[in-house]
This record gives structure tokens, C-alpha cells and sequence, in this order.
């Protein structure tokens, strides 16, 4: 289902790495309609891991291939701070403390579990909702690798 983003939408936003199959993953929380706030684990050449965050003009980025609602900002309990809070420090950049592959995508589904911990988004099952996502992102990917580009690969999903 597709849906308009509106001020407030809690989104997993997917960017392309260009390959064709694997993505960048961010939380993005929705300022207006050309603009939210990205809240993502980066790392640099050496492999250090990092939390930043920003205001992100997302209508205009070429790479952004998904962007799914998973929750809304509720004035009486999740604020943007609020979700910031958690995920700058509940979430860690921490590759040791990973089994396997530490990486955006891992950061972002330990995050699913701490927003959900916080009933900031509800998501009964974090690992289903990883395989949704990269299924709606490989389906944006082919259309953009053959030239087709929507901000409509926005959509709601389940859960």
C-alpha cells in the first residue's frame, strides 16, 4: 500500500550501494514533505564504526530506494529526541559485539528491537520485517537500474 509521508512518520529509509543488491539502512523520521531526519551508523576506510545524524532533503537523493513507514512521533511519548536517545545510545557501534558481520544493516535491525523495547514503533517480529524491507528495496533497485525512479517506493507495511 502506498502512502504519502507526513510529518512524524518513523521510515526505514534503504539507499543503493549501486550494486544492484545491497543497501544502505537509516531510520528517517519525516520533518515535511521534501525533508527528514536521518539517523544512521556509517563507517570510514579504516572500518570504525560511527552514529550520525541530520536533516536529509530525501525527495532529492537519487539513492534512496525504499522508504517504509514502521511508526509515527507521538507528543505524549516518542519524540524525535526521544528516538535519537535511543538509538545514539542504546544501539551500539560496537562490530565485537556482533555475531558474524557488523554493518548499517545489523545496527538498524538491533535498533528495531530497542524502538520496539520502547513502544516507539511496533514490530512483532524485527527479522521478518528486515526481509520485507529488502524485498521492497531490490524491487526499487531493478526499476532504478532500468531507469525507472518513484518517491512512491514509499509504502506501509504490515508489520
Amino acid at each position: 500500500m502506498e502512502f504519502v509521508p507526513r510529518s512524524g512518520d518513523i521510515c526505514a529509509a534503504l539507499y543503493s550501494r549501486g550494486d544492484g543488491v545491497t543497501f544502505h539502512w537509516a531510520f528517517l523520521v519525516i520533518q515535511d514533505q521534501e525533508r527528514g531526519f536521518k539517523m544512521h551508523a556509517v563507517d570510514d576506510s579504516s572500518n570504525v564504526w560511527s552514529y550520525q545524524e541530520g536533516l536529509e532533503a530525501f525527495r532529492a537523493n537519487p539513492d534512496l530506494v525504499a522508504l517504509v513507514k514502521i511508526g509515527s512521533l507521538q507528543e505524549d511519548h516518542s519524540t524525535l529526541e526521544a528516538v535519537q536517545e535511543v538509538l545514539k545510545t542504546r544501539v551500539l557501534i560496537d562490530p565485537a559485539g556482533f555475531r558474524g558481520r557488523f554493518s548499517c544493516r545489523t545496527w538498524f535491525t538491533a535498533g528495531i528491537g530497542e524502538l520496539d523495547e520502547y513502544a516507539y514503533v511496533t514490530v512483532p517480529d524485527k527479522f521478518k520485517l528486515e526481509n520485507e524491507l529488502l524485498q521492497v528495496a531490490t524491487t526499487a533497485e531493478m526499476a532504478r537500474l532500468r531507469g525507472v525512479r518513484r518517491i512512491s517506493e514509499c509504502c506501509e507495511l504490515s508489520g
